[in-house]
């Protein structure tokens, strides 16, 4: 049992498991299921846990290479997306194109773990830095 930082077994290892330029989506309740690809479900209801609870620990775990958005994000989604960049360094921010142009990117993710938020585009891809 970790005493600190990502308590659940799963999301620890996949955290710990990922490399330079590897890729984490990081989704919202309604983001549909991409077959062929691990899926750690934390949806428990409605908004919990919110798209920032479980962003901040990954964040606070991972190096950061690029946190991929779609272009969409900021205007359907102003509340989650100014919190998110509270969060993000702006220089780690980059916009892949349409939420369809995403979802194609995010086929590269090796795992998939789900929110139980319930707003609009929050979602993104965490490609992971190197930590030295």
């Amino acid at each position: 049992m970790n005493k600190q930082g990502i308590l659940h077994p799963e999301l620890a290892r996949w955290v710990a498991k990922l490399g330079h330029h590897n890729y984490l989506l990081l989704t919202d309740a309604g983001y549909p299921h991409l077959d062929g690809i691990p899926h750690i479900d934390l949806g428990l209801t409605p908004g919990i846990p919110s798209f920032m609870d479980v962003l901040r620990p990954i964040v606070a775990a991972l190096p950061l290479e690029k946190v991929w958005l779609a272009t969409e994000f900021p205007d359907m989604n102003p509340t989650v997306y100014k919190e998110f960049l509270s969060l993000i360094p702006e220089e780690a921010v980059g916009f892949v194109g349409t939420h369809e142009q995403f979802k194609e990117k995010a086929r590269a993710a090796l795992v998939v773990v789900r929110t139980g938020e319930f707003t609009p585009y929050a979602n993104c891809l965490i490609e992971c830095g190197v930590a030295f």
